[in-house]
């Protein structure tokens, strides 16, 4: 009851404070009241917002257990012996138009994982050796092994996502869900357009840039206005982006969006001539219900990102201008 009270006191003292300084024509920013910021401060706000954000990020991770559910019950999809065998029709047509492609299916287990691996490994290397040749060997080398090849394999392994490996022009998924694989080589066929290239390429990076972005934006606290020391150029860029740093991450994902369901319809088209028409009625469906789940992962890493940097924010705010703790949410 004693600290309801007390709160209910400071809180009318501080907002009587910001009218008169409205009335007067002074800063209403309730941030003009230093407490004396720590360098412990900022770094337990920052892990505070990190916490939320990674939280509410990884809600994205139940996007691939209903994909699954919802997989099984879509009637009449082509059965694994049957996309095997018109992928490799593909795949040899497409070799007579020189656009050579692999495709791998693999299985849950840490053997596949481990050979995977080391086939993300070497596409990632890959993009890297138009600017540097990193050695396999080297610390860098096992770093992107560590934090990006191995991930991505384990997600594939264990169902969660298909994959299109541009610089290696391999098509993979898991047998489980063996019918994305037309959707892969969809990816394939924009990789091979000059004009669609860019949508693939470009918007695979941009989520990476979103999620920088986002971690610079946790570490950034915007300063109250003062009219007598004008805010630079990049101050009013980094409080812009720290302000709408979730809309900014969900924009970075909308290119690989567009590639994905261009991706999609050249699949179907591709299979147009192999498969009957309920069968091409449930991939169609199939593919839908993968971008809308590619969409809700945008959303999730949008709203963690931006909702992480809200409350880090906020905790900085309470700490320099003591509110309700409800304040945190405002």
């Amino acid at each position: 009851m004693q600290f309801t009270i007390d709160s209910a006191k400071r809180n009318y003292f501080l907002r009587t404070n910001l009218m008169q300084n409205q009335k007067e024509g002074k800063s209403s920013d309730p941030a003009i009241v230093d407490r004396g910021i720590t360098t412990l401060d900022k770094s337990a706000a920052f892990l505070a917002g990190a916490a939320i954000s990674s939280i509410v990020s990884n809600l994205k991770q139940t996007n691939s257990k209903l994909f699954l559910k919802t997989l099984e019950k879509i009637p009449v999809l082509p059965s694994f012996e049957e996309t095997q065998q018109i992928s490799d029709r593909i795949i040899e047509k497409m070799k007579s138009k020189n656009q050579h492609l692999k495709v791998i299916y693999v299985k849950d287990n840490t053997s596949d994982a481990e050979q995977l691996s080391q086939i993300i490994l070497k596409d990632y290397l890959g993009g890297f050796k138009k600017i540097i040749d990193i050695d396999e060997k080297s610390f860098l080398a096992k770093s992107i092994k560590f934090f990006f090849a191995d991930r991505k394999a384990k997600k594939i392994t264990t169902n969660q996502e298909s994959a299109f490996l541009i610089n290696e022009k391999i098509a993979i998924t898991n047998e489980n869900t063996y019918q994305m694989m037309f959707h892969e080589i969809g990816h394939a066929k924009v990789a091979n357009s000059k004009i669609l290239r860019p949508l693939l390429t470009v918007g695979k990076k941009l989520p990476i840039v979103s999620f920088i972005a986002g971690f610079f934006a946790l570490e950034h606290t915007p300063l109250p206005n003062d009219p007598k020391n004008p805010k630079s150029f990049l101050e009013k860029m980094q409080d812009y982006t720290d302000d709408n740093i979730g809309k900014i991450t969900f924009l970075t994902f909308i290119p690989l969006s567009i590639e994905k369901i261009i991706a999609s319809r050249k699949s179907l088209n591709l299979v147009r001539n192999h498969l009957d028409k309920s069968k091409i009625k449930s991939l169609r469906k199939l593919y839908v219900i993968g971008s809308l789940a590619y969409l809700a992962t945008a959303f999730a890493a949008s709203a963690g990102i931006g909702l992480g940097n809200k409350i880090q924010n906020n905790i900085i705010k309470q700490k320099q201008s003591p509110q309700d703790v409800f304040n945190l949410l405002i």
